[in-house]
């Protein structure tokens, strides 16, 4: 995933916000958050490959 996609994904999330539509914003925050964790576990691996 892009840090562009990343960016809209936080513009859409905000916009939500202002519509108030918890459950739509509460769906979005957990994809974004997975995207995240994948993009930190793959980060590490790369470090763990880098000392091993």
């Amino acid at each position: 995933m892009s840090i562009e996609q990343d960016i809209k994904d936080l513009r859409d999330a905000v916009d939500l916000l202002k519509t108030n539509d918890l459950h739509t914003l509460s769906r979005e925050v957990w994809q974004i958050k997975g995207g995240m964790a994948v993009l930190i576990l793959l980060n590490l691996g790369i470090l763990l490959k880098a000392f091993i």
